[in-house]
Order: C-alpha cells, then sequence, then structure tokens
C-alpha cells in the first residue's frame, strides 16, 4: 500500500477508536514527495500502530522537508512494532514525535534506527549481555550492535585502572558512547578512552572495593 503527497500535505487522523496500518508482505509506504507533510494524529486515546507483520518493511519518508509528524494527543501512546525482526528506519529532514503521555515503543525484534541529519544513529536493541572471557583486558565483541551489554569477566575489583576494547561494526571515531552499569558488587567508575572506526576502549576501576564481581555494563551509542 502507498500513500503519496504529491504537495498539499496528508493527514490521517484517529477519532477514538484506533488507527492501525498494517503491511502483510508487499511493504507500508508513507512518502511526502510534494514538501507538504505527512502528520499521524491521535487525537482521542485510541493509539497509533504501524505494524509490520510479513517483513515487508515499514518506510516514513520526508524527501523535500515538509516534516513528518507522529502526535500522541491523548496519551493513548505511539507504537512501532516489527514482529519479523528485520529492522526498522526513520528518515527524514525533520522529524517530529510527540507523546501526550501513553508512552513511546520501539518492541523490535532486531533494532530500531532513527536517522535524521543531525543525529544519524540512535539505537536500541534487547537481550542479554556479551561475555568477556579470559580476562578484564580481552576484547570483546558486539557485532553490528549499536546498543548492548557487556559482562566482563569474574575477577577481583582494583582501582588500578583497566581498558578494555569494545569492536563492532556500527562504531565510527566521531561515536558518542554512553556508559551505565546495570549490576555490580563493587562500585565503579566507567570512561570512554578512545573511539575509532569498528571499536571503543572501555577503562574502568573500582571506587576502592576489592570484591570479586562479574560487572554487566549497559552502552549505546549516538552517531
Amino acid at each position: 500500500m502507498r500513500i503519496r503527497d504529491g504537495g498539499a500535505g496528508i493527514n490521517i487522523e484517529e477519532a477514538g477508536g484506533s488507527l492501525s496500518l498494517t503491511e502483510t508482505g508487499s511493504g507500508l509506504y508513507l512518502n511526502g514527495n510534494g514538501g507538504g507533510s505527512i502528520t499521524l494524529n491521535d487525537n482521542a486515546s485510541g493509539g497509533i500502530y504501524l505494524q509490520d507483520n510479513s517483513g515487508g518493511g515499514i518506510w516514513l519518508r520526508d524527501q523535500f522537508g515538509g516534516g513528518i509528524w507522529i502526535q500522541d494527543n491523548a496519551g493513548g501512546g505511539i507504537e512501532i512494532s516489527d514482529f519479523n525482526g528485520s529492522s526498522i528506519t526513520m528518515s527524514a529532514f525533520g522529524m517530529e514525535i510527540v507523546d501526550g503521555g501513553g508512552g513511546f515503543y520501539f518492541p523490535s525484534g532486531d533494532e530500531a534506527w532513527v536517522t535524521d541529519l543531525a543525529v544519524q544513529y540512535l539505537g536500541f536493541q534487547r537481550g542479554g549481555p556479551v561475555v568477556q572471557t579470559t580476562s578484564r583486558t580481552t576484547a570483546i565483541n558486539i557485532g553490528a550492535a549499536v546498543a548492548a551489554a557487556v559482562q566482563l569477566v569474574s575477577a577481583a575489583g582494583t582501582t588500578a585502572w583497566t581498558t578494555v576494547r569494545i569492536n563492532g561494526s556500527s562504531f565510527t571515531a566521531a561515536a558518542n558512547v554512553i556508559l551505565g552499569v546495570r549490576s555490580a558488587t563493587n562500585k565503579y567508575l566507567l570512561h570512554v578512552t578512545e573511539t575509532g572506526t569498528g571499536y571503543f576502549d572501555l577503562t574502568f576501576a573500582t571506587t576502592g572495593g576489592t570484591a570479586t564481581d562479574s560487572p554487566i555494563i549497559n552502552f549505546t551509542i549516538i552517531r
């Protein structure tokens, strides 16, 4: 199914029940090719759902800078779902996602990408941590993920700084890496001490604790 904007704009509004655009195999496209705008409005708490049930893909495309708006004005929530593990990609010169209180969700089996000229990639990924082997200086490979968790090998905590390289194909030298400790017995200080094509260096130490633990560290990148 294709819904095209030739210049005047497209408005698709939900007035109480719910608004569902469902793709069943060939793909679902909302194309703003004429510079007007594409607007999906939830005005009565029914909710807005864009669902890919068969792997065809969902595209929200603004090719002329008119803008894309996905608005939840009444707290029904916004959900963009990929049930087939391919990917979710949103691309625009300008995009606004407004949540009126119901929440904004990326329940994807693979990854969700928000793509823009200013912030190229903001990634979210579910799943368990990638476990380090051998020692705390052994490199950890996380593949193409842009957000994940790594679990350091079990060892006694130390206040001496230790560096481990995290390898991933999504990393660039210009990437901003956000770190956080998900779980640990000791309290840890974390720093990103180097970024490059295909990797970043994680440098860590405890604040004084020496207990044996295997901390889990969350990270995501803004590229």
